[in-house]
């Protein structure tokens, strides 16, 4: 092969040389530091913890105040047991009945009077200590017609019957208690009264338990004309005494108001002096 056939390069002919590379992009400003961004980003979750917290308890004072245990208050005093009352009427002594004509009476407190027309809340409390199982009267206010009687039944001695009286039977409120069996032995006996004009508002308490009351009558229709004193010991009917008491009786009382079941355990609590 010739020369001819490779014409000798020029220096025009020869080929360009490849552009440089470019420069390398100047390094990024730092504005912060690692230690910077790691405080900035601890900020930003205490501020984020902080608005969360509020929002879920927007008023911690009152929360605080809340969470104080409540103060549990003191028991209270148990009751007093009931101040002494000045008695209307009262006999404290013990007063012997023979059964067969003995009776005592005892006088109304000043105003007193009209306490057992059955129009006025009353308690009648005494002892009792019964000499035979019989029929006898405990107590009358008035006399029969107008009458408040208290008396064992003459054909069942166990029952303790109560009454008022206004005339005629159906004009009255009677009621009974029973298992009065006791004799020779002090049983107290309470027989409370709520005013109310009917047989439901007597309480008949024994040794201070209330004892089933039961109705024969309750058709009271006014107030009962009884004035005068009690009778301790036997029944009245006009001028005539009796179904005398044998026994005794003690600490009769006549109260002007209406004694409650608590209460009346509080006189039954001893049993009188026979001194």
């Amino acid at each position: 092969m010739s020369d001819d056939m490779n014409p000798p390069v020029t220096g025009n002919d020869r080929p360009a040389p490849p552009p440089p590379p470019p420069p390398p992009p100047p390094p990024a400003k730092v504005l912060y530091g690692r230690g910077t961004l790691l405080a900035i980003g601890a900020v930003v979750l205490i501020y984020a913890g902080i608005t969360l917290l509020k929002q879920l308890n927007p008023d911690r004072r009152q929360d605080r105040t809340a969470a104080v245990p409540a103060q549990v208050p003191a028991p209270e005093p148990a009751p007093a047991a009931p101040a002494p009352v000045e008695l209307p009427w009262t006999t404290p002594e013990a007063v012997v009945f023979d059964g067969i004509s003995a009776y005592s009476s005892v006088g109304p407190g000043p105003g007193n009077d009209a306490l057992l027309d059955g129009r006025h809340p009353v308690t009648v409390s005494f002892w009792l200590k019964r000499g035979q199982f019989r029929g006898d009267a405990l107590f009358i206010k008035g006399a029969d017609p107008q009458m408040c009687l208290a008396h064992f039944d003459a054909a069942k001695p166990q029952q303790l019957h109560f009454y008022f009286k206004r005339g005629g039977d159906a004009a009255s409120i009677r009621v009974y208690a029973d298992g009065f069996t006791e004799v020779g032995e002090w049983v107290h006996l309470c027989v409370a009264y709520d005013g109310s004009g009917k047989a439901g508002g007597v309480s008949i308490y024994k040794n201070g338990a209330p004892q089933q009351v039961v109705t024969i009558n309750d058709g009271l229709d006014g107030p009962v004309e009884n004035p005068g004193p009690v009778i301790l010991g036997a029944y009245r009917a006009g001028e005539k005494l009796e179904w005398f008491f044998s026994g005794k009786l003690a600490e009769f009382h006549v109260l002007d108001r209406l004694l409650s079941a608590e209460d009346v355990p509080i006189l039954a609590k001893f049993t009188p002096s026979e001194n």
